[in-house]
This record gives structure tokens, sequence and C-alpha cells, in this order.
């Protein structure tokens, strides 16, 4: 069996999440038992810093925050990878309360957070711990024990059912059969998908459920089957993506399905998020902007904005979170990090469902937890006359005509925006057999009443042939706008 870990490192410490930690405790049966919140009831302040589009605030030390959720009441919780804490931030007044989880086996990452309908918080304790749930009207706590454990969870608002993938060869459904929040009121199922398949990803559409399958690169849709009382006895495989072997993703780690027969996945592999048409069977990978970091960006989790204008994702080293535009642009916001010596590992997103602008995200190195806000202006941008670009034989090189706009009236932090150019061809966004160069890729925006034009020559140095993406990329240390051009080498 091929083991794929996704894992973390920082400083000295490795965090790997596998499928000997998945299969620690698979022969649980399934338990349940109701503890009580402790007394603990402790508050305290949170140290808020604010950028142009981020602000952060500070958790306790070595909370290390993985999950995060964002309530229906505007609190923001979050849950510690390090500590049996549960914490609770209102950014009204940027205070913290903190929730002793009863202790079974401390130190286990918490990936996903999802509210139910009638307003319990759950969360999972990856590893050998429970499902958890968190009852804020009486502060109560209640443990489930599926045989394998949730790494990525969705909520069915329409049926309250609750899925999960468990990063093993199961996908798990836990539905509320009782009608009420008792222990004997919850039912888990767990359905195996195959062997060596390791499921991450999870996007609920209508009936079905999607998955992604990080070893063997495949993305599948399930119909679940019903009995007559209405549990969830069975999964019906409908769709496998691709049809054939011909073809896979790259360590897909997650998944979302919009219009128009049209899914969305983060590869880990390539560093993409990458666009797949059901009907063509086509894809096209969209590389994010290189990393200031000079490390592969790794997109990780995806979440579509609930103003419908278009999808989030994180960065899982890169230090950004991206907003995916209707008209196919990323802008990357940059998180600020005072420390030189630490690189802003980013592990999950939440939108607030008060506010489609805003979007919330983990900093499990840096022990915060933030808001980026979309609806303040970026004062520039970058537009190009030229969309796709065909090499064949005797065809070497192509030229980019690129236009660069400052939006009158908005000052640009220090003046200057740096041009950079990634592409779909290496992990690190580097360009494989092809150079690029910009006729001048650094732009003073200090006395800049017009549009600048710039070019930017691609040399083809034997591509292979095939189809590529190149990101063309302008910004600053706040935020980066990246549009796309397509390749083709006949």
């Amino acid at each position: 069996m091929v083991v794929i870990s996704i894992f973390i490192i920082y400083g000295n410490q490795i965090f790997q999440i596998n499928s000997a930690e998945r299969n620690a405790n698979k022969n649980n049966t399934e338990t349940s038992s109701f503890t009580s919140a402790s007394n603990s009831n402790d508050v305290m302040p949170s140290k808020q810093t604010s950028s142009t589009f981020v602000t952060l605030y500070s958790m306790p030390g070595g909370t290390a925050p993985n999950s995060i959720l964002v309530g229906k009441d505007g609190m923001v919780w979050t849950t510690s990878s390090k500590q049996n804490m549960l914490y609770r931030l209102d950014p009204k007044n940027n205070l913290i309360k903190k929730y002793e989880i009863p202790e079974e086996n401390a130190g286990h990452m918490s990936w996903s957070m999802i509210q139910d309908n009638e307003g319990s918080i759950w969360f999972s304790q990856f590893g050998e711990n429970p499902l958890i749930r968190f009852d804020p009207t009486n502060e109560s706590f209640m443990k489930l024990y599926p045989k394998d454990h949730p790494f990525q969870m969705k909520h069915d608002a329409k049926t309250d059912n609750i899925w999960y993938t468990t990063l093993g060869e199961k996908v798990g459904v836990v539905q509320n059969t009782g009608g009420g929040k008792s222990q004997n009121s919850y039912k888990i199922s767990e359905f195996s998908i195959g062997n060596e398949t390791q499921t991450s990803g999870l996007s609920v559409e209508g009936d079905s459920i999607w998955i992604t399958e990080l070893e063997k690169g495949r993305i599948l849709k399930f119909n679940p089957i019903y009995s007559n009382n209405g549990t969830i006895v069975d999964m019906e495989k409908i769709l496998e993506v691709p049809s054939n072997n011909t073809q896979s993703f790259s360590i897909p780690t997650d998944i979302l399905v919009t219009k128009n027969n049209t899914l969305w996945i983060t590869e880990h592999g390539p560093s993409t998020i990458t666009k797949f048409d059901l009907e063509s069977q086509k894809s096209v990978r969209l590389p994010t902007a290189k990393s200031e970091y000079d490390v592969a960006t790794l997109p990780f989790w995806l979440r579509q904005s609930l103003d419908g204008e278009g999808i989030w994702s994180n960065e899982h080293e890169g230090g950004s979170v991206i907003f995916l535009t209707n008209n196919m642009t990323f802008t990357e916001f940059h998180i600020p990090n005072n420390d030189p010596n630490s690189i802003s590992f980013m592990l999950n997103l939440a939108e607030d469902p008060n506010n489609p602008n805003k979007l919330w995200f983990s900093l499990w190195s840096l022990d915060k937890i933030g808001v980026i806000d979309k609806s303040v202006l970026i004062p520039f941008d970058i537009y190009s006359e030229d969309k796709k670009i065909t090499f064949s034989e005797g065809v070497h090189q192509s030229l980019i005509h690129l236009k660069i706009v400052k939006i009158p009236g908005h000052d640009l932090n220090n003046g200057m925006l740096y041009l950079n150019a990634s592409s779909s061809m290496d992990p690190g966004g580097d360009l494989k057999n092809m150079t690029a160069s910009f006729s001048q890729n650094l732009i003073d925006t200090t006395n800049m009443t017009q549009p600048i034009n710039v070019q930017l020559s691609l040399n083809d140095q034997s591509l292979r042939k095939g189809n590529y993406t190149i990101g063309i990329s302008i910004g600053n240390n706040l935020v980066t706008k990246t549009i796309f051009e397509y390749v083709t080498v006949k």
C-alpha cells in the first residue's frame, strides 16, 4: 500500500496524517456518551492587529488552531491542536472564552467544524479521539465514537445530516433519527468505497455526495440509499472522474461542484486550483502566484462565496488566501507575518454567514485566527489583450501585451508593484522548458496617472506537446492579482 501523507513542518515539529494514525482506533465499536462542560469559564482578551485587507486575532500561546467556524450569531469558534480546548471569539469586543473538552487523548488535530440546524457545534479530534457535539445553550459536550474518524465534514442543511471523509477508505454520515439531542438520537453509518483511496475532499450537492481520493487521484460521486424509515443504509457510486485511466488528479484535497457541470478541485501536486468540465472531460489548471517563501503554495480547502461571486481557497504553505472570481482571475490576500523564521501555515477556512465579503481562517503556526474583507477596494488591476497562445514547429516566441491600471485617488502602500509569472508546469509555480521576461517587472505608481503598457515575452525551449496555463501576477506585500494565459504546444 502506498501511504500519502499531508504534513506540516514547523520549526522542529512535524505533524503528519497518514493511514497508521487513521487506523489506530478502527476496531472501536460505535458508542456514545454525554458529558457536561467543565466549570472553566475563563474569558481573556485577544490582541487585534489589522492591515488593509486582513485582521488577525491572537490566541493563547500553544493553541495551534485548525478547525474554524463562524456561527449564525457571528461568534467565531476554533479548537486547539495541542490542548483539549474549544475557543469562542466575539469579534465585537475581542474577547475569547475557552471551554475545556473532557480529556481522553490530548494533542490531536481537529480538522473540521460545522454547525447543525439546531445551533450545536460539531468537530472531530482526528485520530483516537471521538466526534464531539458542543451545545452552546447549556455549554455541554456529547461524544460519539465512529469506527473511522472524520477528517473533512460538511453539513446538509436540508436533511441536517453530517457527512464526513476519513482520510481512509470510508465515507460516513451522522443522522439524527430520534429528533432530540441525546446520544440515542444519533446514528452513525460508514460505507467503504474501496481499498487504498484516502478520502479527503467532500461536497454535498443536491442529493449527491462528491469526494476526492488522495491516493488514486480520482473524484467520485455517490447517491445515498435510504431505508423505509429514512436511515441511510448504503451508497451507490454513479460517477467516477476521470472516466478512464489516462489521467488523474494530483493529490486532490478538496472539491466544489458548481453549475454547468463544472468541478473545482485543489491539487496539492502542482499547486493549482483546477477546473474540470464534466461534459468535455477536460481540465484547466490555474497556478497560484509564486510564494515569497519560495515554497510550493499547496492550495487546500475550497469554499463557495455566499454572494455567488467566486470561490475561496487557502494556501497551505503560501501564506495567502485566494479568491477566484467568476471571470477566472485570482486575488491573493497575503497574511501579515512579522516572524521571518516562520511560514504562515494556514489550515482552515470559514465563511461568515452574515457577511459574504468576509472569510475567516486559522493560522496553525502562529497561534492566530484572522479574517479577510474582500469588499475593500484593490487600487490596481491588470489586463491582457491575449488569452490563448499556440506554439508550433518553428514558432519559439510569443509576446503578450499587458496593461497596468491604477485606480485614481487610492494610494498603494510604498507605491511599488511587482510583476511575476508562474505556471502549472511545476509544484513551485516555475516555468519548465520556457522562459518569461517582462519589458519591466517593477512598476512605480507614485505619480502614475495613465495606464502603463508592459510586454511579456514567452520563449519556448523544447516544450513538450500539451496544454499549459501561465499565471501573470502583479501585486505588493498586501495583495496580488493574477490573470491567466492558455498555452498550447502542437
